[in-house]
């Protein structure tokens, strides 16, 4: 059983999506067969539960933690996986180039939350932001989103797919940045942007300016109908939100804070 159409790099990228949908998720896809829960397990004794860790310590603001799962030599080993019932972890050296992008944003990510982003950090994350999502996975979506935070702008980023220059999927991140629908004329003005996007229904929400006074926040569908709010608390410029049952689409967070300003950020549910 091949979870994925693609070879090397997008069978990886695929397969990675589809094991973080598990782990995310509050029960396993009901599945009479087991082979999800079986492809499940395989994955999380490999480089797809290593990367979920890394997830799961940042969101636990375990940073040193992260930083030594980064770096340890075991994520650059693939870990190519056949069971006797033929449920396959596509992980073999072809992946490296994922992994290896993967391991680069969580650099980059860390130094964010530390403040500690260089002149060679900004270039690398314009290089993974102008990567193609297909190729070189989701992580591609993070880099561009939060360039555009720091830069206050909405960029252009040149994919490197093989895919039709009017086909705009791949770029689709560039509309994931709030700013206030009155941007005040003097003075820091607050940013809010959110991680991953697309996501499962489970993401980061970030600052650009340090608030720790609680936010109001409120998920709209489509059709106009509100099915999600809470109020949130920022640590460190951050946030997590996790909603319950979103069904796959596109959604608007709504934020409006203690100074009284509204902030909208689209996002899409996988």
């Amino acid at each position: 059983m091949n979870f994925g159409e693609f070879e090397g790099t997008q069978n990886f990228t695929a397969q990675y999506e589809l094991w973080q949908s598990l782990r995310m998720a509050d029960t396993l896809v009901e599945d009479t067969t087991g082979m999800l829960e079986e492809f499940w397990a395989m994955g999380d004794t490999g480089r797809y539960g290593m990367l979920g860790r890394i997830d799961s310590l940042i969101d636990m603001d375990d940073t040193a933690a992260a930083r030594a799962l980064i770096d340890d030599p075991a994520l650059l080993t693939p870990e190519y996986a056949q069971s006797a019932r033929g449920v396959t972890i596509a992980d073999d050296i072809a992946a490296n180039r994922v992994v290896e992008n993967y391991r680069s944003w969580y650099d980059l990510y860390l130094k964010y939350l530390g403040e500690s982003l260089q002149e060679a950090d900004m270039d690398e994350m314009w290089r993974l932001a102008n990567l193609c999502v297909q190729y070189d996975g989701h992580v591609v979506y993070n880099a561009r989103t939060l360039w555009n935070m720091l830069h206050d702008e909405m960029a252009e980023f040149s994919s490197e797919c093989d895919t039709n220059e009017n086909d705009t999927s791949s770029r689709v991140a560039n509309q994931y940045f709030a700013r206030p629908f009155e941007l005040l004329s003097k003075g820091e003005v607050q940013q809010y942007n959110l991680l991953p996007n697309p996501n499962n229904g489970n993401f980061i929400v970030n600052q650009l300016v340090s608030d720790q006074a609680a936010v109001a926040v409120e998920v709209w569908n489509i059709l106009g109908v509100k099915v999600y709010e809470n109020r949130l608390e920022f640590k460190a410029k951050r946030a997590a939100i996790k909603t319950c049952d979103l069904m796959p689409g596109n959604y608007l967070l709504k934020l409006n804070d203690s100074k009284g300003e509204t902030y909208i950020i689209k996002f899409t549910v996988l």
